[in-house]
């Protein structure tokens, strides 16, 4: 805690002292605001964020997925700080790892609810009964005991469930002694065993490192997920599960319920954050890319209880100051003004924009070329390393050898095995081959020419020509590129007709200090 606070003091003392590049209605704006993007683009977005703010649209936020996206930046940063961070693997669980991978195990088990019975099946195995029989009579894992037990091949891994640590210690056509695990009481069978392939330490060291830091990073979030689960302390109501379940069966596909006004204050859980509401259900559908199978009870609670975990998530990324470090205050910031723009464009822009069929046309035309198929010609290829090969594959194809053949034989191309052929390819696909492609006569194979890796002699046996799309049945498409291209147009109207109103300055680095 301690370092992530010095860390953040010493990022803002750092900010403070960037170069001012422009100003923004009075809105500074530095060289390590830019990160990758123009002046020009970062000046246009927030001259244009701050006109949707004038018009009222930063309330439109709380209705938008920015809620989610602030909390999925927020929380990511919080994962890496308390989890991802913290990982450090021992070398002697890489080597005991890599020790382990040797061979896998075919595994049955038989599974009990006491160790009394547990005990007295195992006296009947010590008896020589059949591990499958009893298996079947008595276990309570439903989906072995058809199968007689059998469970399938076991790998060993790193931080193995009791089963695998079990069977590893248990020799092959042996059973074990009862164990617990949290099915019940459990005696494993190994029935079969088989060496799996293994590289040398070195060669793996890297790879079994990283699934070890995966095992852990999962198992330390898990611990985190289930405290943060207890001190929520969730507890469902059932009139307001019944209600979204009932409301959400007549609801489209992935779409939000049409909830009556008199349902908005029903509990639907209680929490140690106070009560969870199908007004605030109704608030997380709205703002969330996916939504539950409102059929299923049990989908539903486990959707409310993820939103509401990550609540907690987010409020713990906030005690840790994570939402005052200057790199994510300045994401945050940008993905509120992309957010806000897009509601200006939507509600002010992009309803005014009604092409009619003659526009539409008239763009047809101007843009022909983008609903223009352009000619495509059936290509083979053969390539080689050196010139004195080339010239001498085209000498065996003036004697009139088969060009497939010797492309089978010769060729170092990717088309070797389908005898040269490449298929069809229009015109610019293929800039190392394009012009002696199109300028060959169909039928007809070139001479020897240099490209980029080699030598190559091609061949055309056939043509597509050149066509237009009829307007018809491009209309659509046609409709949504200009829609696109007008919409960008009067995004920058907007922005010259209101950057002088807020006010842009360009400034000299030297000005500015």
């Amino acid at each position: 805690m301690k370092r992530l606070i010095l860390s953040v003091i010493f990022l803002m003392s750092l900010s403070s002292f960037a170069d001012v590049i422009a100003k923004v209605g009075g809105e500074k704006i530095t060289d390590s605001d830019l990160r990758g993007k123009t002046l020009e683009n970062v000046i246009k977005n927030k001259v244009l964020a701050k006109v949707a703010e004038e018009r009222g649209y930063l309330d439109s936020l709380k209705q938008s997925p920015y809620e989610e996206m602030e909390e999925v930046i927020l929380i990511k940063r919080l994962y890496n700080e308390t989890i991802h961070n913290k990982i450090k693997v021992n070398p002697a669980d890489i080597v005991e790892f890599h020790k382990m991978k040797t061979k896998k195990l075919r595994v049955k088990k038989l599974v009990v609810k006491n160790l009394h019975f547990a005990n007295k099946l195992w006296a009947r195995l010590k008896r020589g009964v059949k591990f499958d029989v009893l298996a079947r009579r008595y276990s309570i894992d439903k989906r072995s005991k058809r199968k007689g037990g059998d469970i399938g091949w076991v790998a060993w891994r790193w931080a193995p469930d009791p089963i695998t640590k079990e069977a590893f210690k248990t020799k092959k056509g042996k059973f074990s002694r009862p164990f617990l695990t949290r099915q019940g009481w459990t005696i494993i069978y190994v029935a079969d065993e088989t060496s799996m392939p293994k590289n040398t330490y070195w060669q793996e060291k890297a790879s079994l490192k990283r699934t070890i830091e995966r095992i852990m990073e999962r198992d330390k979030a898990n611990k985190h997920i289930s405290t943060l689960t207890k001190i929520l302390h969730l507890r469902f109501n059932k009139k307001g599960i019944e209600t979204v379940s009932r409301r959400g069966r007549y609801t489209p596909r992935n779409g939000v319920p049409a909830f009556e006004p008199q349902d908005m204050n029903i509990s639907v859980a209680y929490t140690s954050m106070g009560i969870y509401s199908i007004k605030d259900f109704l608030h997380n559908l709205k703002i969330s890319r996916r939504k539950p199978n409102y059929k299923n009870i049990d989908n539903v609670k486990a959707y409310i209880q993820w939103h509401l975990i990550y609540k907690l998530l987010s409020a713990e990324a906030v005690r840790y100051n994570i939402n005052i470090e200057p790199k994510i205050k300045d994401e945050l910031e940008t993905i509120k003004e992309t957010q806000i723009i897009q509601f200006l464009i939507k509600k002010d822009i992009e309803p005014y924009i009604l092409p009619s069929d003659s526009e539409l046309m008239v763009y047809y035309e101007k843009n022909l070329d983008r609903y223009t198929t352009p000619e495509q010609r059936e290509v083979y290829e053969i390539l080689v390393n050196d010139k004195d090969k080339a010239n001498f594959i085209y000498n065996q194809l003036k004697k009139g050898n088969d060009f497939s053949k010797l492309a089978r034989q010769y060729s170092k191309h990717w088309s070797k095995a389908r005898g040269g052929a490449i298929g069809f390819i229009p015109k610019g696909r293929m800039p190392d081959i394009d012009k002696v492609v199109f300028s060959t006569p169909i039928g007809k194979y070139s001479k020897p020419f240099s490209v980029r890796n080699g030598w190559a002699i091609v061949k055309v046996t056939s043509v597509k020509k050149s066509n237009v799309k009829p307007f018809e049945k491009v209309k659509n498409s046609i409709n949504n590129a200009f829609r696109r291209d007008k919409t960008q147009e009067m995004v920058d109207k907007l922005y010259e007709e209101n950057k002088d109103r807020i006010g842009v300055e360009i400034l000299k680095k030297q000005e500015a200090q």
